[in-house]
């Protein structure tokens, strides 16, 4: 059974700052490599020139993402086993 997760930018532990540039971004090179990991694609870094404050945004937003993932599938298996 396939779950869809959905979620804002405010359910994720990182900086304002980053948000912001999240938000403001066109394109975020943010892969997901299993359902439960995501990194960041750098093969884009050679197409798109991105600031150090870019890539430092991607970068939060990415370690943010994968914490949410992993605490909710902790809460999940929590769920299931009724503890």
């Amino acid at each position: 059974m396939k779950r869809k997760i959905e979620l804002q930018l405010n359910d994720l532990e990182m900086s304002e700052e980053s948000k912001k540039i999240i938000e403001n971004s066109n394109f975020i090179p943010i892969m997901m490599i299993t359902p439960k990991s995501a990194i960041v694609d750098e093969g884009w870094f050679i197409f798109k020139k991105y600031s150090d404050n870019e890539k430092k945004a991607f970068y939060e937003c990415t370690i943010a993402l994968n914490e949410y993932l992993n605490n909710s599938s902790n809460n999940l298996k929590k769920g299931y086993n009724g503890k």
